[in-house]
C-alpha cells in the first residue's frame, strides 16, 4: 500500500487535483496511519491560527549580519554598483547614432 504522508500538507490545502483528491479520501478512509498523520497536521495548523502575531523584541539583523559579514540584508556593496554605472539612450538618440553608423559606413566603402 503507498501512503499519501508526503502529499497530505497539499490534501490540507485544497491544492491536489480533483482525481488527486479523490485517491487521497479514498485512501484516508482505509490506512490509520495516514489518518492519524492528517489528524496531527489539523492540529498544528489549528495551534498555528491561534497563535498571537507579535512583532520581535529586538532587531536580530546587526548580530546575524556580524556573523555572517553581510553589512545589509538584500544590498550588494554600493562601491561596485556606482563603478558599474549603466548607460542608456533613448529611442532617437539610437536612431540618430544608427543614421550616423550608416553613413560612415557608407562613405568608408
Amino acid at each position: 500500500m503507498t501512503h499519501w504522508t508526503e502529499r497530505l500538507s497539499e490534501y490540507l490545502d485544497g491544492t491536489l487535483s480533483g482525481a488527486e483528491r479523490l485517491d487521497c479520501e479514498r485512501h484516508l478512509a482505509d490506512c490509520a496511519e495516514c489518518t492519524a498523520t492528517l489528524d496531527e497536521l489539523r492540529r498544528v495548523v489549528a495551534r498555528a491560527h491561534a497563535l498571537e502575531n507579535r512583532t520581535p523584541r529586538a532587531d536580530l539583523w546587526n548580530g546575524i549580519a556580524a556573523r555572517i559579514g553581510v553589512s545589509r540584508p538584500g544590498v550588494a556593496d554600493l562601491g561596485e554598483q556606482r563603478a558599474r554605472r549603466r548607460i542608456a539612450f533613448t529611442l532617437p538618440q539610437l536612431m540618430a547614432a544608427s543614421i550616423a553608423l550608416v553613413m560612415l559606413s557608407g562613405a568608408g566603402a
